[in-house]
């Protein structure tokens, strides 16, 4: 059996020249709202506390994430209008969905209080959103929850990999899931991985069809690893813009 899904039909069409970004009335004041939220965390710390490693990592991991938040605001403020869209419903739920399910993580348990656990969750956190917060800032003006077609990026994180984005949510998914300490935080995480994969997918269709020299990149670059699942069918005689 498939673990996700087989591709839809294209249905990505040009958006019209008074398209509505509903990313960036709907998402911005929301990333916006994180941020604060990411902030505020930091700025009421006790710091007149004594610090161990848990605690000081956990700092790092806050200010990773406030990050992350704050390139998400800038990117959707600057991001110019997309060339192509898809617009499949199911595309739609599942980029969305994909996009917020590492919230639900620490519902699904209390966090650990095994320090050496609380350690390693920490650094998959501040790594993972660390690369993907990298893969926004050069993503920078084409960044998109949906999949959608802007420009090829071949700068920063995506000379290694396709999706630093995913693969670095993924991670500090990881790490969030251990944080939980529980099965079904586990669990969770594993039904992320086939909803990243299925937007990975969505999008390279997306990209491939609108954007020369896509192919060519995909044909060199892993998705998800370096140089592991290079995209077949791809013609690497096409130009780069």
């Amino acid at each position: 059996m498939p673990l996700i899904p087989p591709l839809e039909p294209t249905t990505a069409v040009p958006p019209g020249p008074q398209r509505i970004d509903w990313g960036r009335l709907v998402l911005v004041p929301v990333a916006v709202g994180l941020l604060i939220v990411n902030v505020r965390a930091i700025a009421t710390r006790p710091w007149a506390e004594p610090t161990g490693l848990d605690s000081t990592l956990g700092l790092i991991a806050q200010i990773a994430v406030s990050a992350f938040w704050a390139l998400v605001v800038t990117a959707y403020l600057r991001r110019r209008p997309a060339i192509a869209t898809n617009s499949s419903p199911v595309t739609y739920v599942v980029a969305v969905t994909a996009s917020f399910l590492p919230f639900v993580f620490p519902l699904l348990g209390e966090r650990s209080t095994n320090l050496a656990v609380v350690a390693v969750a920490d650094l998959l956190l501040i790594v993972g959103t660390a690369f993907a917060a990298w893969g926004i800032r050069h993503l920078d003006r084409s960044f998109s929850i949906l999949p959608q077609a802007r420009a090829v990026v071949t700068t920063g994180p995506y000379r290694l990999v396709r999706h630093p984005l995913y693969a670095g949510e993924l991670l500090a998914a990881l790490g969030l899931t251990l944080l939980a300490a529980t099965v079904w935080a586990f669990l969770a995480w594993l039904a992320l991985i086939p909803l990243q994969l299925y937007r990975a997918q969505h999008e390279e269709r997306i990209l491939a069809d609108h954007l020369d020299g896509y192919a060519a990149y995909a044909a060199q670059t892993g998705q998800f690893f370096p140089g592991v699942g290079k995209r077949k069918g791809s013609h690497p005689g096409r130009s780069e813009r």
